[in-house]
């Protein structure tokens, strides 16, 4: 835990580098959101004027805007991994360098997400297919309940703490999709009792993140903390993946 204390240091000492790059972050995810809102609704009104469409074409609508706002969410998520890095050595956070980094990164953000959706998918479709042979087998019996919740649980847990280490190498080192996948799967796997304190922490303030009031001590404090702390073994330990 010595890493996650360091990084603790670290963003206290730079509390206003921390709070800006958050704010980064969260305003770019507000201005993608409401434009993409505005874009749908000012084709909804264009399509009005020619006629009343079937509900696909407004559907289909939704779905690609959904697209690219996690698109650009991605590339947004992985710009603020990198200022964090850039809070760690000390140099400043620049919303320049926030806005070039996630757009010109956020292809390889976004398919790292794909790719962990799909073997979330994979993992999880046994379960999916038990449902549909015979979904009594879980909905009736409280053990086949508690059995797939236990399942659904670790399948979960696996999956994204195996995919964790991605967003950083891609980061930092500037990885590929494939080599940032592969590279975190191998530093999670065989050095767990390093990486899953730090990622519980990380899971933890997640979640303390959505608490009114400890949400600031979460996004401003222990977020970051998590997330540096995660970067540091992960620099301590990359020479394993050259």
């Amino acid at each position: 835990m010595k890493s996650f204390t360091k990084a603790y240091e670290v963003i206290v000492n730079n509390f206003h580098k921390t709070v800006y790059a958050f704010f980064l972050y969260v305003m770019f995810l507000v201005i993608t959101l409401f434009s993409l809102i505005g874009v749908y609704l000012l084709l909804s009104g264009i399509i009005l004027i020619f006629g009343n469409l079937p509900s696909y074409v407004y559907f289909s609508m939704v779905g690609l805007m959904s697209v690219v706002f996690l698109f650009l969410a991605s590339g947004f998520k992985g710009a603020y991994i990198k200022m964090v890095y850039n809070i760690l050595k000390n140099e400043n956070v620049k919303t320049i360098s926030f806005v070039y980094f996630a757009l010109k990164f956020a292809h390889k953000f976004f398919a790292i997400g794909l790719s962990k959706t799909l073997v979330l998918i994979i993992g999880l479709s046994p379960l999916m297919i038990i449902y549909l042979i015979d979904a009594s087998i879980i909905t009736t019996s409280l053990i086949g309940q508690i059995l797939i919740g236990v399942y659904v649980f670790g399948i979960v847990f696996v999956v994204f703490y195996s995919f964790s280490l991605s967003y950083i190498l891609t980061s930092l080192f500037g990885y590929g999709v494939k080599r940032s996948i592969i590279g975190s799967v191998k530093l999670a796997l065989k050095h767990a009792p390093i990486f899953v304190p730090l990622y519980l922490i990380y899971i933890l303030s997640v979640i303390i993140g959505f608490i009114p009031i400890l949400n600031f001590l979460s996004w401003f404090i222990l977020y970051p903390s998590a997330l540096m702390a995660l970067m540091i073994e992960t620099i301590n330990h990359q020479v394993e993946l050259r």
